[in-house]
């Protein structure tokens, strides 16, 4: 089952507090393991440009479909959305597989990224990914940027 959190619900995801994040000057993977303890394993994306409603419930379908189209290790994907951000914020809305077992595994994670970029290449948007609130690189109009495929190995303990 998908996981469908709204406005009221209690539950708070790392991408809501990312999302008005910065990266740090040359933040890698190897920085971030050291604050591990405190984050959550969460593999996340959202979309990075304006969302409406329409485009929230596509968001939502992907995810379920993804969802249900495999076997997943630990847990199939969820959606997030905040349809109602506070004045002057941006919409987050995306999807996320949560890690039970430090390193995401690697056909799920490739399965759950495959249908990001599938997703970002039909729609023609762009979508961040990150990982434990690290941010991996961005997927513009299916184009991963430079370096995404090689984070994407380190988080699951191929790199």
């Amino acid at each position: 089952m998908v996981s469908t959190p709204g406005p009221s619900s209690s539950w708070s995801h790392p991408a809501r507090a990312a999302r008005q994040r910065r990266p740090l000057s040359g933040p890698t993977l190897a920085a971030a393991r050291l604050r591990l303890e405190a984050v959550s394993d969460y593999l996340v994306f959202f979309v990075v440009d304006p969302v409406d409603d329409a485009l929230a419930n596509e968001v939502r379908a992907r995810v379920r479909a993804v969802g249900g189209s495999r076997g997943w290790r630990d847990n199939p994907p969820g959606f997030f959305d905040d349809p109602a951000p506070e004045p002057g914020s941006p919409r987050t809305t995306g999807g996320y597989l949560r890690v039970d077992d430090g390193a995401a595994d690697g056909d799920d994670a490739r399965a759950f990224c495959s249908a990001v970029q599938a997703f970002s290449s039909e729609f023609e948007i762009d979508l961040e990914l990150q990982w434990r609130e690290v941010i991996l690189g961005r997927v513009r109009a299916g184009v991963p940027d430079d370096g995404l495929e090689e984070n994407l190995a380190e988080v699951c303990g191929e790199g």
